[in-house]
C-alpha cells in the first residue's frame, strides 16, 4: 500500500501485516511518502502455511521520516516473536523465536489421539 502523505496510527489502532513468504510481493508492505506517526499495535498473520525461521527479516514499512513506535507486536496463538528494527527510512521485522518442535510434536500427538478416539466411538455406534 502506498500512502501519498503522512500515515498516522494512534495508540488505539492496529496495523495488520500478512506474511506469506520472503520474496517481494509475498508479504505486506506499507510505503509512506511522508512521515509515519506510529503508535498502537502491529498484528502479524501468516498466509498459506508460511512459517518463517529465526533470523528471517521483512522490510514492511518505508517512510521519509518517523515519529513513535508500535507499542506491541502481536502474533496470535503462534509461538512466534519478532523484533522491530526502526531505521531512518524504514522498519524491518526480524523473527526472534519460533514454536519449539516439542510443542508442535505434542500438538500433533494430541490431535492424533483425539481423532483416534473419535474413530473408535464412531465404530461402536454401528
Amino acid at each position: 500500500m502506498i500512502v501519498n502523505g503522512n500515515y498516522t496510527q494512534e495508540s488505539g489502532g492496529n496495523l495488520l501485516i500478512e506474511l506469506g513468504g520472503l520474496a517481494d510481493g509475498q508479504f505486506d508492505f506499507l510505503d509512506v511518502n511522508g512521515t509515519a506517526y506510529l503508535g498502537g499495535g502491529l498484528d502479524i498473520a501468516f498466509l498459506d502455511g508460511f512459517r518463517p525461521e529465526v533470523g528471517e527479516s521483512f522490510c514492511i514499512i518505508e517512510y521519509y521520516s518517523r515519529s513513535g513506535e508500535f507499542a506491541d507486536i502481536d502474533v496470535p496463538n503462534s509461538g512466534y516473536t519478532f523484533d522491530a528494527l526502526y531505521g531512518s527510512t524504514g522498519m524491518t521485522l526480524v523473527t526472534t523465536a519460533v514454536p519449539e518442535p516439542a510443542t508442535l510434536g505434542l500438538l500433533t500427538v494430541g490431535i492424533g489421539l483425539l481423532l483416534a478416539r473419535r474413530r473408535s466411538r464412531a465404530a461402536c455406534r454401528r
